[in-house]
């Protein structure tokens, strides 16, 4: 989907719904007395819900107050208040003593992997990590970190994480598997699919996308509190802006913007934020279009994230007329006993 996370019937990727799959889970912990800004070491109630609780070196939120805990001894936490950027503050008894999920330097695949995984409980057969892995690494040389405070749905997680590193999803039903694969242009050569050889008549409709090109790419970041509105910009101290002044103009002038808050790329991390706005503003910079049509089942080999051309009379070149073959790259493909329905 335009999101990043595509779905469908009988997809795993359907556990990861905001209203049921969220991070991190809610905490149970309390404070048993009130407490003033400076004190370090926190008693929580009910009795024994310390065991809910890491060991050491975590994070936890009281209210709007983030807290470094260095270790944990029962119901005891030691902490540095006022971490994170966030400010130290007089607390009431019966605060809630929430743990946080911190991210610390990881890879793009590894945190798409825990998200699934342990906030949406995919099973880890549908991934193949060692292929997340491997392309992760070769499109996102960075790490990423950030501090998630409160439950969070776990598909708008993965949307912010597809935005600051752009890369999809999608279930491969033939592979039986989650596909992950970072966004590029597609490759300059496709199968070329023609009305004479592969699609089926009057099964073809065309779709201009104008809604969904981009001139100029704004990328936020370096977070200063990530207790504050995520999408203010001046909770963010750093700025990335790419402008394509030659999208603008083949725009008739119009701009058209991608904003994009990035909790996880850091101080020293610009880029990041440079890669992240060149592979969102050059695979956007022209309208896409989009093609939804139909195979006879002798094609059956093209399949989900194949890139393809198409030759057909709906999608001409302004100057010649000539069928425009542009490459398409295939986001969604369903099968039945007699064709294949291919949606761009």
């Amino acid at each position: 989907g335009a999101d990043g996370v595509s779905m469908s019937l009988r997809d795993p990727l359907m556990l990861a719904n905001d209203s049921t799959a969220k991070l991190p889970l809610e905490s149970r912990g309390i404070l048993s007395v009130a407490i003033d800004a400076v004190l370090t070491s926190i008693v929580m109630v009910p009795s024994g819900v310390g065991a809910e609780y890491p060991t050491s070196d975590f994070y936890v939120i009281v209210n709007e107050e983030v807290m470094y805990c260095s270790s944990r001894t029962s119901d005891t936490l030691t902490v540095v208040r006022g971490s994170y950027g966030s400010v130290a503050d007089a607390q009431d008894d019966e605060a809630s003593v929430q743990l946080c999920l911190f991210f610390d330097g990881e890879t793009v695949s590894n945190i798409g992997y825990h998200l699934l995984t342990v906030g949406a409980n995919v099973p880890t057969s549908y991934i193949n990590k060692a292929t997340w892995d491997a392309r992760s690494e070769n499109a996102f040389p960075n790490l990423y970190t950030m501090l998630i405070t409160k439950p969070t749905g776990v598909r708008g997680l993965l949307k912010e994480m597809c935005d600051t590193a752009p890369h999809y999803y999608f279930y491969d039903t033939r592979l039986n598997e989650i596909q992950f694969k970072a966004q590029e242009a597609p490759q300059n050569t496709g199968q070329i699919l023609t009305y004479d050889a592969n699609l089926l008549m009057g099964k073809t409709v065309v779709k201009d996308r104008k809604d969904l090109q981009i001139t100029n790419v704004v990328i936020y970041y370096d977070i200063r509190n990530p207790v504050k509105d995520l999408k203010e910009a001046s909770n963010y101290a750093k700025v990335y802006i790419r402008e394509d002044t030659a999208a603008i103009t083949a725009n008739g002038g119009s701009r058209s913007y991608k904003t994009v808050y990035s909790r996880s790329i850091g101080t020293a991390a610009k880029s990041a934020a440079v890669l992240a706005a060149s592979l969102t503003g050059r695979r956007f910079s022209v309208a896409p279009l989009q093609i939804v049509y139909e195979l006879d089942p002798k094609d059956g080999e093209v399949w989900s994230g194949d890139a393809v051309r198409i030759e057909s009379d709906l999608v001409l070149e302004p100057t010649t007329l000539e069928p425009d073959l542009r490459v398409y790259q295939i986001i969604a493909a369903n099968e039945n006993t007699s064709s294949h329905r291919l949606m761009y």
